[in-house]
């Protein structure tokens, strides 16, 4: 039997596909339950009405079969959540779209945000052996894009990592981040949060409706243009696209 901590590694390793695997297997223990209960109170109705044909161990089986299949659903459910997770991890890591457009901003002019001097990094996730001085942008969950404007929004944490004894104020990084997204208008909000400070600061930074660098379709442009757009992922909007 596999040990709790073999069953959590697997389900790290599980693949975004999975999702739909694990929300028909949810549905099918649930059936079985039912279904099982179905036949436990059948057999007790029989033998209620004098039928001696039901035997110890036929009760004894559809009761434990009933406790079986109820003990299954929960971890099954559990299972689908996790998987929806991975799904969402694996989708913000591979299409960091607000990570990559956060880091053209800061990069333009990283003094405002404080960054001067630090490399700035789009990574899946901070590597453990990281020196500072250095900047790592990620996303734990997909970017939200409206379909009728191809408006972006979503969190995108900033992992400053400082050499020894250097410290780093967050200050500047939110202050540049007002001036040079919000007040700017490149998007409608923009809020920093400090989640760690001292030697590895880490911050989250929310951004709602930015401007997508992608062209955006009119909504009434012709279908064939449309299905275009859809086929390389493009965003189809009520905006018309000028290019720079």
């Amino acid at each position: 039997m596999p040990s709790p901590c073999s069953a959590r590694l697997a389900d790290r390793s599980r693949t975004p596909g999975d999702a739909d695997q694990r929300r028909t297997l949810a549905d099918q223990r649930e059936a079985d339950q039912q279904s099982a209960a179905v036949t436990y109170e059948e057999l007790r109705d029989q033998l209620a009405a004098g039928d001696d044909t039901v035997t110890a161990l036929d009760l004894a089986t559809a009761h434990f079969q009933v406790e079986r299949t109820t003990l299954l659903v929960p971890p099954a459910k559990a299972a689908i959540k996790r998987a929806e997770k991975a799904v969402e991890a694996h989708e913000a890591q591979t299409s960091p779209t607000l990570a990559q457009w956060l880091h053209k901003v800061i990069e333009k002019n990283p003094f405002a945000f404080g960054l001067q001097g630090m490399p700035i990094t789009v990574v899946p996730t901070v590597p453990q052996d990281a020196e500072g001085p250095a900047v790592f942008l990620t996303q734990t969950k997909p970017t939200s894009t409206d379909l009728g404007t191809g408006m972006m929004s979503g969190t995108v944490w900033v992992h400053v990592v400082l050499p020894e004894h250097a410290t780093w104020e967050y200050i500047a990084f939110s202050t540049g981040a007002k001036r040079l997204i919000s007040d700017a208008g490149l998007a409608r909000y923009a809020e920093v949060i400090a989640r760690q400070q001292l030697t590895s600061p880490k911050l989250t930074i929310e951004l709602v409706d930015v401007e997508p660098e992608l062209p955006v379709l009119p909504i009434e442009a012709p279908e064939h243009a449309a299905q275009g757009f859809r086929r390389h992922g493009l965003p189809i909007g009520r905006r018309r696209w000028r290019p720079d």
